[in-house]
């Protein structure tokens, strides 16, 4: 060997990096291998890490087992130190698709002996790791010295949504695994999942990890630049229309990789319709796939126009009649008392408003009714004029309607996350919990109150309840916004919701979140709620409870506003043609009615 014999020893062997190793040739490298009686195929980077591997680990004869066996003492993961992480790329040893490649190609039965190739679960775990069945993914150092680590997550089942894990027979949705990993090299260590077929560490969840776990630490912004690099010569092809799409599973090398784009593209704002192209999309996917969870949610058969008639008046007054006259309060009160919805009509709102603010018929039937997350500003308002509460009530600021708030963004983008966090942590101490998203409810006994909730849970312990999302974004200006804090440092801010009460998360009695939370507990008739506010580093869970008491005193403010503020609107459009509501003293005078 050219390099193999320039040492003198073999402890000099030992000392021997990756880099110098790349220096012998691939012939040295094979030499040295088969005098150890280790595996010699592979291309000359796999050569070079086995080399390494066996100088490292001591290994130095034995038959191969097909995946370099390091002899080390690993750390039981039952015995690991509660020193759990969020996952970091620089906690990632350098782990190659090829290692997780060989982790299945080159293996033997754990029952026979005999050497078997485990395609089907890699095949497997490749597209799971492209569809993001992997989540929460943690680190575990173990120590300093420790010359290995952990890493453990969840992966969703492929077909069904709760599944069997353990031994023990416990239903789950979700799989929980972990890996071991070499710190140096990245070589597999071994795995283990509470899948049936996950104890000998191969199964297609393991796999699934290890990919999630290669393409997180060799993501894009890891390559070199490709921005200046010089256009390719062959025409990359043209977009194509949905009908011409081949749609495939993502681990056919087969798909063409081209974006469904519009036919005809526009970048200025509709001046009609903002809901055309999604009519259109609509339109297009009932025709090729009306089963699909999108149309389904967005598209329904059910028209709300009967229950938006209940709302329209049958005359409109004139901008002289004054409205706050004994006349026109007794029309307003006989037309709130023959305001009713059926139980039938209730349901096929809720069903036909799912999908919440990118549904047209959440958004009309919301411009009749006071709605939970205003209930706060009617039974907390001060003033006399109405008009500025109207106008935000009835969605008449069309100006307003398309302005991107971040808090809002925020709030929409992360609250799937926390109700995956928050149900998580309720199977904790629960089984069988289940979370529902849910539309726009009329309770039929209020007819002129509404309520959206982010999910409706179901658990048979704690029975049924409502989960109610704050996803806090907080103030650029501040040092570290509440995003970006434990939800209990958030409460040291007096603008916050929460109070801090024994270390533990509680919403202010006279916060307006309070209000809306009382009032779904009212018209969904249920016993508790579950108020969680998600950070980027925590969740809180605060339970509260119905109170009757409250729920009396919100009930008079709501009726009083609804019927003396909005059902005038309605018989007049005062607020909604730019005029006051109310005629003043003056005006009166003029028009000759006192």
């Amino acid at each position: 060997m050219s390099n193999a014999s320039d040492s003198d020893s073999e402890d000099a062997e030992c000392f021997l990096s990756v880099q110098e190793l790349k220096t012998w040739k691939v012939t040295d490298l094979r030499e040295w291998l088969r005098a150890k009686n280790l595996k010699i195929s592979g291309t000359k980077e796999t050569l070079v890490n086995r080399v390494y591997r066996a100088l490292t680990s001591g290994q130095e004869s034995g038959e191969d087992d097909g995946i370099d066996a390091v002899t080390c003492n690993i750390q039981d993961f039952e015995l690991l130190k509660d020193d759990w992480k969020k996952i970091d790329t620089l906690d990632i040893p350098p782990l190659q698709v090829k290692d997780v490649d060989n982790y299945f190609h080159y293996q033997k039965n754990p029952t026979t002996g005999t050497r078997i190739s485990f395609d089907k679960h890699m095949i497997k775990a490749k597209r799971f790791c492209n569809e993001n069945f992997i989540y929460d993914i943690f680190y575990n150092k173990i120590d300093v010295d420790s010359d290995h680590c952990y890493f453990k997550a969840n992966c969703l089942p492929s077909m069904r949504l709760k599944v069997q894990v353990g031994n023990s027979g416990q239903m789950s949705t979700f799989y929980s695994l972990h890996v071991c990993l070499s710190k140096k090299t990245g070589y597999i260590l071994s795995g283990h999942c509470n899948c049936k077929a996950g104890d000998a560490g191969f199964c297609a969840h393991v796999g699934a990890l290890l990919y999630t776990l290669e393409k997180t630490k060799n993501s894009c912004t890891s390559d070199a630049c490709q921005w200046d690099r010089p256009r390719p010569i062959a025409r990359k092809p043209s977009p194509k229309r949905v009908k011409d799409i081949t749609f495939a599973k993502t681990d056919k090398d087969k798909t063409d990789k081209v974006k469904p784009y519009p036919g005809a593209y526009k970048p200025s704002s509709c001046d009609n319709d903002e809901n055309e192209f999604l009519s259109e999309i609509l339109d297009g996917l009932k025709d090729i796939y009306p089963t699909c969870v999108l149309y389904k949610t967005l598209r329904t058969e059910c028209s709300i126009d009967k229950f938006l008639d209940t709302y329209n008046p049958q005359f409109v007054y004139r901008d002289t009649v004054d409205l706050k006259s004994e006349t026109c309060k007794n029309v307003f009160s006989t037309f709130l008392n023959d305001m009713v919805i059926t139980m039938d009509t209730s349901k096929q709102l809720e069903l036909s408003t799912r999908g919440q603010h990118i549904n047209i018929n959440w958004i009309n039937a919301r411009s009749k009714l006071l709605t939970a997350s205003v209930f706060g500003d009617v039974c907390k308002r001060i003033t006399d004029k109405p008009d500025c509460l109207i106008r935000r009530i009835l969605n008449y600021d069309v100006s307003q309607q398309n302005l991107k708030v971040k808090s809002l963004e925020w709030g929409r983008l992360k609250e799937r996350v926390a109700v995956k966090e928050y149900q998580i942590n309720h199977l904790k101490t629960c089984q069988n919990v289940t979370v529902e998203n849910k539309g726009l409810l009329v309770n039929p006994n209020y007819p002129y109150l509404g309520a959206s909730i982010d999910s409706f849970v179901s658990c048979q312990v704690c029975g049924c309840g409502i989960v109610e999302i704050k996803c806090p974004y907080g103030s650029d200006k501040d040092e570290t916004p509440w995003r970006k804090r434990q939800p209990q440092q958030c409460a040291l801010d007096v603008k916050f919701c929460c109070e801090l009460e024994n270390g533990k998360l509680k919403l202010k009695g006279n916060h307006k979140y309070m209000f809306q939370v009382q009032g779904q507990m009212a018209l969904y008739e249920v016993p508790w709620v579950d108020f969680v506010v998600w950070t980027t580093k925590g969740i809180s869970v605060e339970r509260i409870s119905f109170d009757e008491a409250l729920w009396k005193d919100m009930l008079f403010k709501l009726n009083s506003f609804y019927l003396n503020s909005i059902i005038p609107e309605f018989f007049s459009c005062r607020v909604k043609r730019g005029k006051t509501l109310f005629l003043n003293e003056k005006l009166l005078k003029n028009h000759k009615l006192i």
